[in-house]
């Protein structure tokens, strides 16, 4: 662009210049022509802070996509929910989760395993899953998300989970079946969970709480506190959108358990 305007005010110098603008010399025609250039130059000054302006605007620093946002606070219940760790623990994360999605496959196989050894375990999270299969893509994750909950009822959410998550391109209900079979569940009782769709509604309320939350993707992440008097509840303030190193849940996690040191990173005591 800079060259564009520089070009402009040469051609017209040399305009101004040739036989045809000599004659302008005559009767005060030159004052003209430098009252035109000093206009152009002070034109030119208007568009190069136009310029400036918008570069600016377009190389403006975008919200880090890799670090958890601020959300609109909100109490949710996590009640009846599968979940590892603490029911009391200071800190609940709920997992928005779609079982035919290759990002929560990746989180299951690798983040979840992390937030569990530093904070499930030693009782600072309680983490906790809610089904949100989008079925316009992922047409068997609803399904799948039924199977895991009726493994819940035989009190093996967990292995149902990483089942499905290892077998994710085979999800159709033969495989559903056979994998509770293997898991050793209760056959008949599996069976008519299933076939009967008695979760159905329980996971359609889980997509319509998180669609209602601002939730389209998947893995999705709200991070909160636990309500001390009713740990079945919590206030989620953090978003992560997407299957995040670990590094992201730590700076999140560690910023909620202690947020002093959080705000002054050089002076943590």
């Amino acid at each position: 662009m800079r060259h564009l305007i520089v070009a402009a005010t040469v051609a017209f110098v040399i305009s101004a210049l040739s036989p045809v603008g000599t004659a302008a010399q005559e009767n005060g025609e030159m004052d003209a022509i430098r009252s035109e250039l000093e206009a152009l130059r002070e034109g030119q000054k208007e568009i190069l802070k136009q310029i400036e302006d918008l570069t600016n605007k377009l190389i403006r620093p975008r919200p880090n996509r890799m670090a958890a946002q601020d959300f609109d606070a909100v109490a949710l219940s996590v009640a009846d929910h599968p979940f590892k760790g603490q029911a009391d623990a200071p800190l609940t994360l709920v997992e928005y989760s779609d079982y035919q999605c290759p990002f929560c496959r990746r989180h299951a196989g690798s983040t979840l395993g992390e937030l569990v050894k530093s904070y499930v375990d030693p009782g600072n999270l309680k983490y906790v899953m809610k089904e949100f299969p989008i079925s316009s893509i992922h047409p068997e994750a609803q399904k799948a998300s039924e199977a895991a909950l009726c493994a819940m009822d035989q009190g093996k959410y967990w292995e149902m989970h990483d089942v499905l998550f290892a077998n994710q391109r085979q999800l159709q209900i033969e495989n559903l079946l056979a994998f509770g079979k293997n898991l050793g569940l209760e056959e008949a009782t599996y069976k008519d969970c299933l076939e009967s769709s008695k979760y159905e509604e329980w996971v359609k309320a889980d997509f319509a709480e998180g669609s209602k939350l601002g939730i389209r993707g998947t893995p999705t992440f709200l991070l909160g506190v636990t309500d001390p008097e009713d740990p079945t509840r919590f206030t989620a303030t953090k978003i992560l959108r997407g299957a995040l190193p670990f590094a992201s849940f730590k700076e999140a996690i560690d910023g909620m358990l202690n947020p002093e040191a959080a705000e002054n990173p050089e002076n943590p005591s």
